[in-house]
C-alpha cells in the first residue's frame, strides 16, 4: 500500500513536472521568434516587456500561493472524504478570487498610466489596459 502511493506521488510529479517544463518550451518558443526574427522594433520589444513585466508583476500578486494552499486542504479534505467541506471550500475561494481579480483588473484599467511610468515607458498603457482582464480570468480559473 505505501510502495503504491509512493508510486501515485512520483507519477504525479512526474507529470507536472513535465508540464511545467512544456509550458516554459512554449513560452521560450513565442519569446524567441518575437524577438530574434524583428517581429517587433526595439521600442516594439520594449512597450511588450514593461507591459509583461506589469502583468506578471500583479497576476503574482493576486494568485500568489493561495492556489496552492487551496489545493493542498482540498485534496486533504477529498482524501478524508468529507465531500461537504470540500464544496465549502470552494463556494468560499470562488467570490474570494473574483474579488481579488476585479481588484487587480481595476487596478491596471485604472492606472494603467501609472503602471506604464514607473516602467518608464507610457506607451505601454494600453497594453497593460488589454491584459487587465486576463489576470481577472487566471483568478478565477486557479481556484
Amino acid at each position: 500500500m505505501q510502495e503504491q502511493r509512493k508510486q501515485n506521488f512520483l507519477k504525479g510529479a512526474a507529470i507536472l513536472a513535465a508540464a511545467s517544463i512544456f509550458v516554459k518550451i512554449i513560452g521560450a518558443v513565442y519569446k524567441i521568434a518575437l524577438f530574434n526574427d524583428n517581429l517587433l522594433s526595439r521600442e516594439g520589444s520594449g512597450i511588450f516587456q514593461a507591459t509583461y513585466n506589469v502583468y506578471t508583476f500583479i497576476l503574482t500578486i493576486s494568485t500568489a500561493g493561495i492556489p496552492a494552499a487551496l489545493s493542498r486542504i482540498v485534496s486533504s479534505a477529498n482524501a478524508k472524504g468529507k465531500t461537504k467541506l470540500v464544496k465549502r471550500y470552494f463556494t468560499v475561494a470562488l467570490p474570494a478570487f473574483v474579488i481579488i481579480g476585479v481588484i487587480a483588473m481595476l487596478v491596471m484599467l485604472l492606472f494603467a498610466d501609472n503602471l506604464a511610468g514607473i516602467m518608464n515607458n507610457p506607451r505601454a498603457a494600453p497594453g497593460i489596459r488589454i491584459l487587465a482582464p486576463g489576470v481577472f480570468f487566471v483568478c478565477i480559473i486557479s481556484v
